[in-house]
């Protein structure tokens, strides 16, 4: 399965807090104590983080809709705009229509603040959404306007991340898998360049999908192989077998086909 969203996996990484519940506890407490604004603000954001983290959608809508709502007051929208962003994160695979409604409307408050790189963020979640949702055209359409915002900044990582989500919008059909791929190999030498591993990984694996779906099976197995070597962790490593297991299925070479699926059980 092709990996959307990059982003997310790496915002539940840096916000999951060993005795969560603890720390959860004393950011309530602080939340309540606080009378600065933009202090309670940050406090307000670290819990709605917490709460997506925790997979706790209705707490963290509540918290997120509070600290929206106090940045706004103050005429912050910056911090607006990152609350919707949380929010829209929290409803992303069980809700993408809600969560599309959350992206639109930090939009609208980072272009309030002048922030073309929010603008773009904006724009590339609302891609991933449409795509995952089934709207691959509405995806692409998305995508490129991230791009097209994303080009007047220096963000190098972002706009890698923006070419990955254009590849999977265009990833759903075997007739535009070559853009797919061509928005992928566009991505890889900035992701190599950041020295960015986890990222090199599923953008590999990514292109021997693109080249599977294409029908492609043995340049598919060299980039699924080269995306083992890159992001060698035991989480990933069974996703990848599975898919080198199916490319093997194709060529008829059932004996490997029974090692990678073995070896993705075993791991």
């Amino acid at each position: 399965m092709r990996s959307i969203i990059i982003s997310l996996v790496f915002f539940i990484a840096a916000h999951f807090v060993a005795g969560q519940s603890t720390y959860i506890d004393s950011l309530e407490n602080a939340i309540e104590a606080e009378t600065l604004s933009e202090a309670k603000i940050d406090l307000l954001l670290e819990l709605t983080l917490e709460y997506y983290a925790e997979d706790n959608v209705e707490l963290n809508v509540q918290y997120g809709t509070q600290a929206k709502d106090l940045a706004i007051s103050v005429k912050d929208y910056e911090k607006a705009g990152e609350a919707c962003k949380y929010m829209g994160f929290a409803n992303f695979y069980s809700d993408p229509i809600l969560a599309i409604g959350f992206f639109e409307e930090g939009f609208s408050y980072f272009e309030m603040a002048g922030n073309i790189s929010g603008m773009s963020n904006m724009r590339q979640l609302q891609a991933e959404a449409n795509t995952l949702q089934g709207d691959a055209n509405r995806g692409m359409e998305l995508g490129l306007e991230a791009l097209a915002l994303i080009n007047q900044t220096n963000d190098d990582l972002r706009k890698a991340s923006i070419f990955i989500a254009l590849g999977n919008a265009y990833n759903d059909k075997e007739e535009s898998s070559d853009q797919a791929i061509s928005y992928y190999k566009q991505a890889l030498p900035i992701f190599e360049n950041l020295e960015r591993q986890y990222e090199i990984g599923n953008v590999l694996q990514n292109l021997g999908d693109a080249y599977r779906t294409k029908g492609q099976h043995q340049q598919a197995l060299e980039y699924y192989y080269e995306s083992l070597e890159a992001y060698d962790d035991e989480f990933e490593t069974p996703s990848k077998l599975l898919a080198i297991g199916k490319s093997y299925m194709e060529l008829g070479m059932f004996k490997a086909v029974s090692y990678t699926h073995l070896r993705a059980h075993e791991t």
